[in-house]
């Protein structure tokens, strides 16, 4: 860990720790059941597979009424996806049921126990771009496909066993382009149609998962966007529709990946990961009761190549999850809680790039490990593409500066979480957005959703008076390439991300097309990866800096010498306006000239930074009145044909404030110069 990540990660658990930690490894005589689970984890994670052509993913692991675990995993073949349901028994497995299919890949699988205390099986066959959520009663060895015409982005079913006996089945999908979640319950002879769950946000609603308290009530959670960021909200059914939905958190952090369990007293707990600076945590609090009873607990996830295991056992909060360390286990007591809340504001939407206050030879490099600089998993930022970029833009423009914004295993909705804070940190003029790696590998976090999150973040750069420009994600060639479903993903979310600069008019950067199109000549791809396969190498670096500059040559820099003044004009005759007669005209002039009016001329330059001269189309200038609110400005004209506007149509007991922007041939707008009075 590099030193600003430690120091980081030190002050969040300083400040956040309200439960101290407990080892995973404890002696078998002070074990608590929640510990057994825990060390279950490690040592399942530990044992791995052998087989070179094998891949298993991170267990899902339950205790069944009887006390025995049971572990849900993934295994990869070279194209074919399976899932392994076991019983475990110290560190050996016996297999229960191995589910393949002829046709598609299975992921995902989450399972719960009926009365008899048998499982029950519901997880995503991927084919294609489609994906459908299946569900198998390992008893009797009935299945059924819940979602048969599904949209593709359906991910992360939860399945719970409620009163009665009945099943039920939670993941998220898509209708009608929006992201939410759907539901369907088993009614003994076959499953009901699948229906979305109402809950009133025009946003995503993502990760769903469900419980059932000791009341006997059924309880929804999920993670939704607010319009600010990630929350969590819960629900219950009421006999015939969910309850109306409950706002869980509301703070300035994402929070994300609810789960939804009893904390051994039939008293409904929810735990989830919250995103900071220092990192992810885990947060857990009581669904209900006074507010004594409310608590909140709080632990570092460190960097996770996995979404957490949530487990609550016997008092104790668990967490186990994948990095590159291998299998990670953390355990906390949950009388040590302690309550907190924050809020934060909505930035004011804005149309146009405006903030004088921004740093014009600055850039922020935003994004996840790539970003910060990591080789072979390792961190060296000095070797990464920021301080390389900072030398190529110095060497062209003069004094530059590039900030390092990255931050090692982040998700796009932590990303998102973060952004306001280095907005407000830095005045930098551009940021530099590539992320999204890390979520391709995350099967519950929804391409759709990544998607959004970094449509938010480049959209939120914009209201802040930042030109953000975006990156494809470059390509890997690590283990998890091996996934049929990793590469889908992968591919999918591209596709996705090539989509929004057109949606915000910002510029793409095609990190991915370049890296992979490196020529053969030169060593193609491979010599531009880290023998990790994930990072680039210094090579790659290099050559990820020079990609960012060439996009950067092209950006619609704000004009220079900005100026409007108070002008005369004239005309040849009633109709024709005098071309370049701009002041007051000489007397044989006025002899010619026909009705003289006054208004504001409107001066500006070519910023000399673009590089690429062709890419320009021409300004855009905007004005409104100076006792109005920056709200108030309208575009009066776009000028294609020089640098210089004549506005005529102004009231001169007023007064007026302009700004002028560079707009390039494919429609990317820069930041505005001004304000200018007149």
């Amino acid at each position: 860990m590099n030193k600003k990540s430690a120091a980081l990660a030190v002050i969040g658990l300083a400040v956040l720790m309200c439960a101290p930690f407990i080892p995973a490894t404890v002696k078998p005589e002070t074990q608590s059941r929640a510990a057994q689970l825990a060390a279950v984890y490690e040592q399942l994670s530990a044992a791995g597979r052998p087989e070179a052509a094998i891949q298993t993913g991170f267990p899902l692991l339950k205790k069944d009424g009887a006390g025995r675990v049971w572990a849900a995993r993934e295994e990869w073949l070279e194209e074919e996806g399976a899932i392994l349901l076991s019983r475990v028994s110290g560190p050996e497995e016996t297999p229960v049921l191995r589910i393949s299919r002829p046709r598609g890949l299975n992921h995902s699988p989450d399972f719960a126990f009926d009365a008899f205390d048998s499982p029950w099986i519901a997880w995503v066959c991927s084919e294609g771009m489609a994906g459908r959520v299946l569900v198998q009663d390992v008893r009797t060895n009935r299945a059924w496909v819940l979602s048969p015409n599904p949209p593709s982005a359906v991910t992360a079913p939860r399945i719970v066993i409620a009163p009665g006996n009945t099943p039920w089945v939670f993941w998220e999908g898509n209708e009608s382009g929006k992201e939410g979640i759907f539901y369907s319950r088993f009614s003994g002879l076959a499953w009901t149609a699948p229906r979305m769950v109402a809950t009133g946000n025009p946003y995503p609603d993502v990760n769903p998962d469900a419980l059932v308290d000791g009341q006997g009530r059924l309880i929804l959670a999920w993670s939704g966007y607010d319009g600010n960021d990630y929350e969590i909200y819960a629900s219950s059914w009421a006999g015939s529709d969910w309850a109306p939905a409950v706002k869980f958190t509301d703070g300035p952090e994402s929070d994300g990946f609810p789960a939804a369990a009893d904390d051994g007293n039939g008293r409904p707990v929810l735990a989830w990961v919250q995103s900071s600076p220092s990192g992810p945590r885990l947060l857990m609090k009581y669904l209900e009761g006074d507010s004594g009873d409310k608590g909140l607990a709080a632990f570092g996830l460190g960097t996770m190549e996995s979404p957490p295991r949530i487990f609550l056992e016997a008092g104790s909060l668990g967490a186990a999850w994948k990095s590159g360390k291998g299998a990670e286990v953390r355990l906390a007591p949950l009388e040590k809680l302690k309550d907190r809340r924050t809020d934060g504001p909505l930035p004011a939407p804005q149309t146009f790039i405006l903030n004088p206050g921004r740093i014009e030879n600055q850039y922020i490099g935003f994004g996840d490990s790539i970003t910060y600089g990591t080789i072979n998993h390792e961190y060296y930022p000095e070797l990464g593409y920021i301080p390389r970029l900072q030398v190529l833009l110095t060497k062209s423009y003069g004094a530059s500066r590039v900030i390092n914004e990255g931050l090692g295993g982040e998700l796009t909705g932590a990303g998102l979480s973060r952004i306001d804070d280095v907005i407000d940190q830095h005045q930098a003029r551009y940021l530099l957005l590539m992320e999204g790696t890390n979520d391709v590998i995350f099967h519950n976090v929804a391409i759709a959703t990544a998607a959004f999150n970094l449509r938010e973040m480049a959209r939120r750069c914009l209201q802040a008076g930042i030109f953000p420009a975006i990156a494809t994600i470059i390509p890997r060639r690590d283990a998890e390439w091996g996934s049929p479903v990793v590469r889908e993903r992968f591919f999918a979310l591209n596709e996705e991300i090539r989509k929004i600069p057109a949606a915000l008019a910002i510029p793409l950067v095609e990190q991915y097309k370049a890296f992979f199109e490196y020529p053969a000549a030169s060593g193609g791809l491979l010599s531009l990866l880290s023998e990790d396969l994930k990072h680039p190498n210094e090579k790659g670096y290099q050559f990820m800096a020079q990609t960012w500059f060439n996009a950067i040559k092209a950006f619609p820099f704000p004009p220079l010498n900005f100026q409007v003044k108070r002008r005369d004009f004239y005309f040849k005759s009633p109709f024709t306006p005098v071309a370049g007669v701009l002041a007051v005209p000489g007397p044989s002039a006025r002899s010619s000239a026909y009705p003289q009016g006054r208004g504001n001329l409107a001066t500006w330059t070519a910023n000399p930074k673009i590089l690429e001269k062709s890419a320009v189309k021409g300004y855009k200038l905007y004005r409104r009145k100076k006792s109005q609110p920056d709200a108030m400005y309208q575009l009066i004209a776009t000028v294609t044909d020089g640098c210089l506007y004549f506005d005529k149509t102004i009231t001169l007991s007023e007064s007026y404030s302009y700004l002028v922007s560079t707009l390039r041939t494919d429609g990317v707008e820069g930041p505005c110069s001004g304000p200018i009075i007149q």
